[in-house]
This record gives C-alpha cells, structure tokens and sequence, in this order.
C-alpha cells in the first residue's frame, strides 16, 4: 500500500526532473551555439586586412632576402688579395743545395766549348804548368760590352724617367686648388658669350682666309655678287633700272636680289628697289650703293644721251687651255644714228669711222658663245675653255633703245695649265698666347696663296719648338712659356709666324683627396722605377762580372794537358783546355735542371766523404752546356735533366777514388729573402708573366714579372717585378680581373662561416 501511494509523487518529481534536466541541456545548447557564433565572428576577418597582412609578411620575407643577397654580392663583389711576405715560401727555405758526388782521378780543371763566345787568346800550350790565377784564355768582349751598354742605357732611361716623375710630384705638392667655379647659370652665359666669339672670328676667317687644299681636279665653279653697271648718264627725269648679277656656277648667272638701296646726294638723283631716277642736271657722279654690294654706281645728269655706234672690245683673238679663263672688256661708243659691227671677229682690230667718244654709263653688255661646249662665257665677260676647239665670242651692246655688237674668236687647246704658287700669306704674323686663359691658350690662323688658282701640291704646318707650342692645320695650342716660330709651307713657299707663349699653366683643378690620389700614384710610379733602377744596377754590375769572367784563370796548380785552336774548337764535347793536377783530387757531381742557373765555375762546396766522415773545401771547375744522357733523376714528382759538374779539392787526405761523398754549396748571407710562390698565383701570356695585385689605389692591375725555377715543381722564384709588400690576388677567379675592387678580409659562406 506504501508503495502504491508514492507512485504519483515519484512521478511528479520525475517529469519535474526531467523538465530541468531539458532546460538545463537546452541551455546549454544555446550557450554553446552562441558560443560558436563568437568564435566564428572572432575568426572571421575583413578581405583587405588578410591581404594587407599577407603582403606584410611576403614583403618582410622578400626584405630578408634581398639584404642577405646584397650582403653576399658586395662581401663576394671584391677580389681577395694576400701580402706576398704572408705568401712568400722562400723566407723558409733555408736549406743549401746538396748533391751526391763521387771521388774521381778525372781532369782537375777543364774548359768546354762555349758556344756563345768567341776565343780571342790563349796564354798557355800543352805542356805548360800553371799555378792557380794564372791566365789561361780570354773571350772577345764585343757581345758583353754591348749588353752592358744597352743596360747602361736603360738605367739612364729609368734615372730620367725618375727625375721626370719627381719633377711632376714637386709640381703637384705645389698645387694650390683654385677659387670654387662659376655657378651654373653663370657658366652657361659665360659658355654662350665665348662660343659666339669663336663662333665670329671663325666665320671672318673663313670668308677673309678660305681653308688651303690641295690641288685635285680644275675648279671652275665662278662666285661672284655684283651689279649690272658701274656707271650711267641719265636725263634730268629719267630712270635706269639697276640690278644685282649672282652667278652661282659655271655658265649659271640669275638676277639677285637686294635691299636697303641708298644714296648720299638725293639732290642730284634718287633711288628706289634699285630704279635710279635723275634729279637735276650735275656734273659730278653720285655714288649709290645696296647692301651687300661692293660696287658702287656712279650717276651723271647730264642735258643730252649719245646715240649708240659701235662696241670695241679690249681683245680679238684669245688663246687658252682647257679650264683656262680670260676677261673680255667691251666699251661703247657715241656716232652717227646707225650702229655698226666693230669687228668680225678675224682678229684684226679695226675702228669704223664716224666714232665719237665712249659712253661710261647707261650700257648693257651681253655676251654669248658659238659653241658653248668649246668655250663658255659669262655675264662678266668672262671666257672660260670648255674642251679643244674654236668658237665666237658675241658681244652686244644696248644703249637708249640701240644695239651694236662685236665678236671675238676662241682658240681652245687640249692642255691644262695652273700657275706657280707666288707667295703666301698668314693672318696673323705675331701671335700672343697666353697659358693662363683657356681661350687664349690656343688660336686658329688662316692662310691665303696668290695667285687664288695656282697649284698646291704641298702643305705643311711645322713649329720650330713643339714642347712650346703645336700646330696642326693652322691651329696653334701653346704648351709651355717661351718663344716659337711657326712655319707654312706651300710648295717652296713659305710664310711664318712668331708665336710667344706667357704665363704659368693653372694646370689642373683638383680637390684635396684627387691632389692627395695623384701624389700617391707618382710616389707608387716613383717607388717602381726605384726599384727597376736597382734590377738595372744589379744587371749591369752582372754584366761587369762577366766582363771580368771573359779572362778564364787556373784554378788550380797543375799541368796543361789539352789545348784547342779557337779556329776549329772541338765539336765532339770534348774540352776546349784541360788542366792536370797531381796533389789534389776531383769529385764527380750532377746538377738539376732548377739549380743549373745559380750554380757556376769558382763556386765554393764542402765536400763530406760518406765513409769516414773527412770533409774538405773543394772549387767547381767544370760544368757541362748539355744534359747528361747517361743519368737521369726525380725531383718533386716530376722527372729532370741533370747536368755533370766536377769540382776540384785542394786537400785531398781522407778521400779515394770511387768514394761516395755529398757536395754542398757553401751558404752565403746576400742579406735579402728571396720570394718563392706557389704556381697558381702566377700566369704567362703572350706578353710574359705576370701576377694581379692591388694597385694601391684599392683595385687590381696585371704586374709583369720575371720568374725562374726552383727545386719544387709546385713553385716558382720571383726574380723582378714584386715586393713582399705587395698584394696578390688568386688570378683564375672570376674576379680576378684588371680594375675589380680588392678586399684583404677572407671572404665567408652564406652563413658566415
């Protein structure tokens, strides 16, 4: 019964439970959704601000990027250079040449045949006993003393060169740098004003002294701008038309143009677009004259015009080369009412009767040929030959509304003529420079020949001093204060002018690091052929030596075995002359191909025999020109030529023959360390050896230098050319090139290492 009265109750409470337990979970679910709404508005950005931010992202990745490239370009941009000192192999090879030898009864001394002099005297015969120094033969010193003479020469070379150079660095170490320069406005006015002077004197230069040429081809283009007429008589009120004649070319004259026509004396006549009218009647002439025009015409009023007669010509006949000209004058003549011809043109002058006197003015003259392909003639008068052959020249007068004429004949033969240079002349005959001023540094000159079309087969522009001033096609250019006459030659004539040249050069407008920079680069010329002088002295003091080496002596005490004829010197490697000694012994030795070069007859060795130990000082007598066939040795890898030696010793207790005993060089302190570098630092072209150092100026330049074999075929002694202060560079990298910029800090990896 208990139980069934709970049921209801418990089945309240559950529904009630349940209830909450959904709102609960609905809550919940809710929460939770606005939740996510959130979270999504959260996350859920506008589109620009994404693309901003990925952009910002890219462009700070893309930053890293390019610093890091362009920290590796410029740290791998330069080329690295090390101290030759740091390089120089040879300040640790301190070890003298040694050789294996063998105790031999062979010659004491002997003498081969040396191919590259010749015997000029032999002092002793076979048979003779010597003691050491004694004179034994000596070679012609032609071929030496030439050698030294060239060396000599160049050591001059260089000492000039040097003082030259300290010459140029006195003058830069006294260098003031100028006032600052014009602004740039300034400059230009300045720039304009200077080239329209030029500009002028060039343009009356031209038209006063016209470029000389040589004579090529005839020219016989005609120039000329004149009037029609030098003179007229008019009638008070009457009027003549002036015009202006322009011929451009041969058998080519137009009518021209002028402005601004004028004259002085209105009164008398006037003058409008060159239409001259008279006035009054007046006796004197009026001068009136157009712009332009050289010429001027002379106007008489007068009361009454002569009537036209006749034409007299100046010549009849004229006889001329191809390209030849001559002037025919026409003159005009009053008469009787009827014009009359003058002439036929047969040559013979003949003067009708009837004649009056000549009219000055007012006359038009025209001119025309037969045969224009002969002989041409111009508006002037002017005949010029054309080709071989005969024409008339008609001349015809116009005069108040009459016409006369009269003709010439032409002879033309197959021939060119030019006439001789006569004289020639400068336009300017004392000139005045002044090295102080740019644009009176210099100056232009003109010249002129006379005749204006004889022949030019030559010309020559020479100045007596061209360390003072040049000259090149009439432009002078002053170098250096002081005097020099320049001198125009054409053909053999000659004209000349006497040029001064005043003033200091300013030289050069520097600022104080470019006057520091070229001080640097004279005192590193300076300190080159410093040390090209001390190569020179010591190559001349070799060749002294082997002045003094042409006189072979003894070397030994002993007895000549052997003497050749210098006539017929063996050629089957036999000795020239030997020496026997019966006191001392000899040792046998072989000298690699790299020591062959510094080892000589008179050098010292020590001796050590490899028995017991007995050493002894022994003095090389004899060392073969050729290889030996018979031996054959390693040195460093590679496989070389040895060359048989012999040196004598003058103690020989302690040594047999066929005793085995090492030679070696005595050591002598020369008190410099020589430089031996490695073989890739070193390369040879066409033009020798030569390394890449720093040029002391930061960039690297080719060196040439002289090199010779060592010991160590991975090797090579530097013998000129290189100091241990100097920089080298690797030279097969590819920035191992001629003006690269050098850097003396070791060049690290991408990451720094």
């Amino acid at each position: 019964m208990k139980t069934t009265e709970r049921m209801p109750e418990n089945n309240a409470t559950s529904k009630e439970n349940t209830s909450n337990i959904s709102n609960i979970a609905s809550d919940s679910a809710n929460k939770a959704e606005l939740k996510t709404k959130k979270k999504k508005q959260r996350k859920k950005l506008p589109k620009p601000v994404k693309i901003g931010m990925i952009c910002a992202i890219i462009g700070v990745i893309v930053f890293g990027i390019v610093y890091v490239l362009i920290q590796v370009r410029a740290q791998h941009s330069k080329a690295y250079v090390e101290s030759v000192s740091d390089l120089n192999m040879g300040a640790y090879d301190d070890t003298a040449k040694t050789f294996d030898g063998t105790i031999t009864d062979e010659d004491a001394q002997t003498i081969p045949v040396d191919s590259t002099k010749t015997v000029s005297k032999v002092y002793v015969q076979a048979g003779d006993e010597v003691k050491k120094g004694t004179p034994l033969l000596s070679y012609d010193e032609n071929e030496a003393n030439l050698q030294l003479q060239s060396d000599q020469e160049s050591l001059a070379d260089l000492k000039a060169k040097l003082e030259m150079e300290q010459k140029l660095l006195d003058y830069y170490n006294g260098l003031t740098p100028i006032a600052d320069p014009l602004t740039k406005e300034q400059q230009k006015k300045q720039d304009e004003l200077d080239k329209k002077a030029d500009e002028q004197y060039e343009k009356d230069l031209e038209k006063n002294y016209p470029e000389l040429q040589i004579t090529d081809v005839p020219d016989n283009t005609i120039y000329t701008n004149t009037l029609d007429t030098l003179s007229i008589h008019l009638q008070a009120g009457k009027s003549y038309k002036v015009n202006v004649k322009a011929a451009q070319s041969e058998n080519s004259v137009e009518d021209s143009s002028a402005s601004n026509w004028y004259t002085d004396e209105k009164s008398i006549a006037t003058v409008e677009d060159g239409t001259i009218t008279a006035v009054k009647g007046h006796q004197i002439p009026v001068t009136i004259s157009a712009e332009g025009m050289s010429d001027p015409v002379y106007v008489n009023v007068v009361s009454d015009v002569p009537k036209l007669c006749a034409v007299k010509l100046n010549k009849y006949r004229l006889d001329m080369p191809c390209s030849g000209s001559e002037k025919i004058i026409p003159t005009a003549y009053a008469g009787s009412d009827t014009p009359v011809s003058q002439n036929n043109g047969s040559g013979n002058e003949a003067a009708p009767s009837g004649l009056g006197k000549a009219i000055t003015g007012g006359v038009t003259y025209a001119f025309s040929s037969s045969d224009d392909t002969i002989a041409s003639v111009s508006s002037d008068g002017t005949v010029t030959g054309i080709a071989e052959g005969e024409a008339v020249i008609t001349v015809t007068a116009s005069f108040s509304g009459k016409m006369a004429s009269s003709s010439a004949i032409v002879e033309v033969q197959n021939n060119v003529v030019y006439p001789d240079v006569q004289s020639v002349t400068l336009s300017e005959n004392v000139l005045n420079l002044d090295l102080t001023d740019d644009r009176k540094m210099s100056k232009h000159i003109g010249a002129k020949v006379a005749p204006e079309n004889a022949k030019i087969d030559k010309i020559e522009w020479k100045s007596s001093d061209d360390k003072i001033a040049t000259v090149e096609d009439g432009y002078i250019t002053g170098l250096k204060e002081g005097i020099a006459t320049i001198t125009l030659t054409v053909n053999d004539k000659q004209a000349t002018c006497l040029v001064t040249v005043s003033g200091e050069s300013k030289g050069e407008i520097l600022t104080v690091s470019e006057k520091e920079a070229k001080i640097k680069d004279i005192n590193s010329e300076i300190k080159s052929i410093n040390q090209d002088i001390k190569s020179t002295e010591a190559a001349i003091n070799s060749d002294k030596q082997a002045i003094n080496d042409l006189t072979v002596t003894s070397l030994v005490d002993g007895v000549v075995k052997t003497v050749s004829d210098p006539a017929t010197p063996p050629n089957d490697g036999s000795p020239f002359l030997s020496i026997g000694s019966e006191n001392g012994v000899s040792v046998s030795f072989y000298i690699d191909e790299y020591s062959y070069p510094d080892i000589h007859t008179g050098d010292k060795f020590t001796v050590t025999n490899y028995m017991n130990g007995q050493s002894a000082d022994a003095v090389v007598t004899y060392i073969s020109d050729y290889p030996a066939e018979d031996y054959q040795g390693y040195g460093g890898g590679v496989q070389m030529s040895y060359y048989k030696a012999t040196a004598y010793l003058d103690n020989g207790d302690g040594f047999n023959v066929d005793d085995s005993v090492s030679v070696m060089q005595a050591s002598e302190d020369t008190g410099t360390t020589p430089i031996v570098l490695q073989k890739v630092y070193v390369r040879k072209d066409s033009k020798g050896s030569y390394v890449m150092i720093d040029d002391g100026k930061g960039r690297l330049k080719r060196q040439a230098v002289t090199t010779k074999k060592t010991s160590d075929s991975e090797s090579v002694e530097i013998t000129s050319g290189l100091t241990e202060d100097d920089l080298v560079a690797f030279p097969y990298g590819e920035r191992a090139k001629a003006g690269t910029l050098t850097t003396t800090e070791y060049q690290t990896n991408l990451l720094g290492l």
